[in-house]
């Protein structure tokens, strides 16, 4: 009986202590929409003074990734080759931004040398012969498209 008794305190007391959390956050709820519509009053009071212009405002929130793999001619080539491609990420993501940076445009004229030296010397040593001969082939079939398009 006297383990009931206390049984049922404890119950009581985690009631109580819940009710009075409820109580707790319809006040703070209540003092919240209290502010909420005096604000809002102050600023229809305000608007019809011409003392205030209410106007939509949106968020577009903005994620900077820095320049990606596929910001590339090189990566949007390499994309279409499934055992090349993951390399490639590899090893373009270990090159410094400086090098990226170069890279994240078309190249121009006279830079299409450049560009198939360095691509050589990022994948000749973690490809095999055939997805090296294939990346190389892919790229400077690219660029001689782009020569064609100037």
């Amino acid at each position: 009986m006297k383990s009931d008794k206390s049984q049922l305190c404890a119950t009581l007391a985690q009631e109580d202590g819940a009710l009075h959390e409820s109580r707790h956050f319809a006040n703070e709820l209540a003092s919240d929409l209290k502010t909420a519509a005096t604000v809002f009053s102050n600023i229809r009071k305000m608007r019809k003074c011409g003392t205030v212009k209410v106007e939509k405002v949106r968020q577009i929130p903005v994620v900077e990734a820095g320049i990606q793999f596929y910001d590339t001619v090189e990566g949007c080539v390499l994309s279409h080759y499934k055992d090349i491609k993951d390399i490639a990420i590899k090893e373009y993501n270990k090159l410094p931004e400086t090098i990226k940076y170069g890279l994240s445009t078309a190249p121009k004229s006279g830079e299409f040398a450049d560009r198939v030296i360095l691509w050589k010397e990022i994948l000749r040593p973690v490809l095999t012969d055939k997805q090296y001969h294939r990346a190389m082939k892919a790229i400077i079939s690219w660029y001689i498209h782009i020569i064609k398009l100037n």
